[in-house]
């Protein structure tokens, strides 16, 4: 660029000084060096206005910060769900290496901090940033209706509803903490275990998703035809686990009493056992009988709270999904929709091993 203006000045010079000592002219400002500096000059000052120009950042309007400001909390909100989860499998961990106890709390009282509650309270730190940023956002929420625009109307009704999406969202991240701090290392196994919220097929889901809707918000870009919804992929996993489970248990039983097993009776158990009331949302809490016991131990309250928790996070990351879908659009996968109704038709089929037909 340097040498590029160098030569173009020096073009003009030359080619001024010729018109000036050969042709009449009105203004003669000079030959050779007197009209240099001064070309000189003006490409100095030329080259300082526009440095000045790119030293002032490019206005924002209200309307990209709060749609860059929405998705970015998405991922943050993606990022406290998983703090959250790997803490409790954390405890799980506990638990396999033969730590039973349950972990008290010392807060301010100067006692030794507990791995659990440091991690709770990294928790706490990010929740408190996610919700000073979105309460924050609430003013350029409603001032940016007013930005002028060419682009057409702001669809201001879908980003209000994104942003009370999230901040639901991080309330029920609020109350799955909550719930976690009162379970001990047994029953945060059985969370893990023995719930289909923590499978790791579903979780990859769901961060999946997470980070698709931060991605598409961000730039603007059209979400995939194929994202599917969490509450769909939670009963699948769920089902093709308890699918699995039942074979394997039926073959061990086969195995042991060295007889055929009556596969229709203990088809027909296994899939009556899927509809019982043991259920959030129609996935399973983690017992498949609800004994006094258990009803009279202290950490169910604080157990069913965490799986409540669980359903309503899968809820809003749909709802949210529903609503960057009809912001940023979404791509044309034509066909998709009847081969993935035929998958399903199919493996329905097979994991309902004739339940269905069994009670007509």
């Amino acid at each position: 660029m340097f040498w590029t203006m160098t030569g173009i000045t020096i073009v003009f010079v030359v080619g001024y000084s010729w018109i000036n000592t050969h042709l009449l002219v009105i203004s003669n400002l000079g030959v050779g060096v007197t009209i240099g500096w001064k070309r000189a000059l003006l490409v100095i000052i030329g080259f300082t206005a526009s440095f000045i120009v790119m030293m002032f950042p490019r206005p924002t309007s209200s309307r990209t910060l709060v749609r860059r400001t929405l998705a970015a909390t998405i991922a943050e909100l993606g990022h406290i769900l998983a703090v959250d989860i790997e803490a409790l499998l954390a405890e799980e961990a506990r638990l396999k290496s033969g730590h039973y106890e349950k972990v008290e709390f010392v807060g301010n009282s100067g006692g030794k901090v507990s791995a659990k509650e440091k991690r709770v309270r990294k928790i706490a730190q990010k929740v408190m940033v996610v919700a000073t940023r979105l309460q924050a956002l609430a003013p350029s929420l409603s001032t940016a209706q007013y930005d002028p625009q060419i682009q057409g109307i702001w669809p201001y009704e879908k980003y209000a509803h994104l942003y009370k999406t999230q901040m639901k969202l991080l309330s029920s991240l609020t109350v799955f903490t909550g719930a976690f701090v009162k379970l001990d290392t047994k029953w945060c196994s059985i969370l893990v275990l023995r719930t289909p919220f923590l499978n790791p097929n579903f979780l990859s889901d769901v961060f999946s998703n997470i980070s698709i809707l931060s991605y598409a918000l961000a730039g603007r870009h059209p979400i995939p035809a194929c994202l599917p919804t969490l509450r769909d992929r939670v009963v699948y996993h769920e089902r093709l686990t308890a699918h699995v489970n039942f074979h394997s248990q039926q073959q061990a039983s086969a195995d042991e009493l060295s007889k055929p097993s009556d596969e229709s009776d203990s088809e027909f158990d296994h899939d009556s056992d899927v509809f019982t009331a043991h259920k959030v949302d129609g996935s399973s809490i983690g017992f498949e009988e609800m004994t006094l016991d258990i009803l009279m131990d202290e950490q169910l309250p604080a157990h069913s709270t965490a799986l409540v928790a669980l359903s309503n996070i899968v809820s809003l990351v749909d709802e949210m999904a529903m609503i960057v879908r009809d912001l940023c659009g979404e791509k044309t996968f034509r066909g998709f929709d009847d081969l993935q109704r035929d998958f399903l038709g199919r493996e329905e089929k097979a994991i309902g091993g004739g339940y269905f037909e069994k009670i007509r």
